[in-house]
């Protein structure tokens, strides 16, 4: 018979074969390999026939031995360097075999466990579920007879409910008769207050059309004060021109002199002055509230003297000015804006700016200062303006010009646009360029009069679900970028409704 080689299997399953625990050596091959090419070559050359005849053999077949060493040597190389490989894949291929074994072995145990488990826990489970079978007959049985005695306490209370019904339709009969009372007395009650509410709202419309009638009346007090007063002034200079016109000697035409033409011509000119004067107290507003954005301006004069405030108008900062105890003049083509600050006790003189600035001597001004003037004026003229006051303003004094911002959209169609005696609007880097290149140092641009937050636009409240500031939700995205936008047009639309360019004369 033949024997069959008797294989080694898995203590486990039975099943798998264990690898080798040893591999062949091969680590003196090569050198082995590599001696036996040695041995062929000859080592000396015998003398002879025999000897020629070898070396001629052996010069034949040198390279093919040669190549086949060669050969050789590279292949026991390769197998050299790929046995430590197969080595150590064989010892973890061992390895893992036998962490597979060991962990089969531990399913095995749990598997038994388990089973001892259920056999264990079979019986306890069938007698909780008699035990709970029971309890649920109990409790059926249990909910049956509540049932039962509700069922007939239900119909007891139907009984004693169809006696009240009977009771209730008589008292909803009286409550309605009630509420029936009390709707007519509500639409009395809410008659009279109709009738109260249309009595207070004429007697307001009655008040509100007496105060405007009261202000008309007022307005047109003032109006005709102004009138008076403006005639008054007139016909006393028309009586001391007629008067010197008698006592006189010249030798002016009679029929020249008493033109009516040129007296309407006068009182034209004055009727215009004075409708400005009456511009002026209706929308740039009373004097009180002048002086109030004007006082801001008056520690850039503290000291000085001889300041002149070029389109003095009305006089509210040379009043503030004298109370401050600074010597100042006034200026303005107004005739009325002039007499009105004469009767005020205050220095005004009726003229040219440009006029009375090359008439007077250089360095001979402590100060200048035009609120609401530049625009009024053209821009040869503006330019001709500065560079005479800065030669007469002395060193150290200022210059002060206050304008309307027309980068303000709403300052310029809300207040630059309605005065019709406006010229050119000045945007404040214009005007700053303007006095810095007549010489003045130190320039700069302040802003006044800022529009209240009521006025603005308003931005949206932030999302509570915003998120966080590096990833907002996309609801606060828009948000955001709303109020970004809003940020843009309140800046274009609402900016300060004037500025100020402040100059030093060095």
């Amino acid at each position: 018979m033949r024997s069959r080689r008797s294989t080694k299997r898995c203590s486990i399953c039975g099943r798998c074969p264990t690898l080798p625990r040893r591999t062949t050596n091969t680590k003196s091959l090569h050198s082995t390999t590599a001696g036996s090419f040695s041995r062929l070559v000859p080592t000396s050359r015998p003398a002879g026939w025999r000897g020629w005849l070898r070396s001629f053999i052996w010069q034949a077949v040198a390279p093919l031995f040669e190549r086949q060493q060669a050969f050789n040597s590279v292949l026991v190389d390769h197998i050299n360097r790929n046995v430590a490989m197969h080595r150590e894949y064989t010892n973890a291929l061992a390895s893992t075999i036998e962490l597979i074994r060991e962990e089969l072995q531990r399913l095995i145990h749990f598997e038994n466990r388990l089973l001892q488990y259920a056999q264990q826990i079979t019986p306890y489970v069938d007698t909780k579920d008699r035990d709970v079978t029971r309890l649920i007959v109990e409790v059926a049985s249990g909910i049956s007879a509540v049932s039962d005695e509700l069922t007939k306490r239900w119909e007891s209370m139907a009984a004693r409910e169809r006696r009240y019904e009977a009771r209730d339709v008589e008292r909803e009969q009286a409550a309605s008769e009630r509420e029936q009372a009390a709707s007519e007395r509500e639409l009395a009650a809410t008659e009279r207050e109709q009738i109260t509410a249309k009595q207070d709202a004429a007697r307001a419309q009655a008040a509100a059309e007496r105060d405007e009638v009261v202000e008309d009346v007022r307005a047109s007090f003032g109006v005709v004060h102004q009138v008076t007063q403006m005639l008054k002034r007139e016909l006393g200079r028309l009586q001391e021109a007629g008067a010197g016109t008698e006592t006189s000697t010249s030798s002016v035409d009679d029929s020249v002199r008493h033109d009516p033409r040129t007296t309407g011509d006068v009182l034209n000119q004055a009727l215009d002055s004075y409708k400005y004067v009456e511009f002026e107290n209706h929308f740039r507003g009373s004097t009180d509230t002048i002086r109030e954005r004007l006082v801001a301006y008056l520690p850039y004069f503290d000291g000085a003297t001889d300041v002149l405030d070029v389109g003095c108008g009305r006089g509210e900062f040379l009043d503030l000015l004298r109370e401050r105890g600074v010597a100042a003049r006034g200026i303005d083509t107004n005739h009325e804006m002039i007499e009105v600050c004469r009767e005020r006790g205050l220095t005004a003189d009726e003229g040219d700016a440009l006029t009375y600035l090359r008439g007077i001597p250089d360095a001979s001004l402590g100060g200048l200062f035009a609120a609401q003037v530049v625009e009024h004026l053209e821009p040869g003229y503006l330019l001709n303006l500065l560079d005479t006051a800065c030669l007469k303003l002395r060193p150290g004094a200022r210059l002060i010009l206050e304008t309307i911002n027309a980068a303000s959209w709403s300052a310029f169609f809300h207040s630059y646009i309605r005065d019709i005696t406006h010229v050119r609007p000045l945007h404040p880097d214009t005007l700053q360029y303007f006095v810095t290149a007549s010489g003045f140092q130190d320039v700069r641009v302040e802003y006044r009069a800022p529009w209240p937050a009521s006025s603005k636009l308003t931005p949206l409240p932030t999302p509570d679900d915003a998120g966080p500031p590096d990833s907002p939700t996309p609801m606060a995205k828009l948000v955001l970028t709303f109020n970004h936008n809003v940020e843009k047009l309140n800046r274009l639309m609402f900016a300060d409704q004037d500025y100020a360019v402040i100059g030093e004369r060095r």
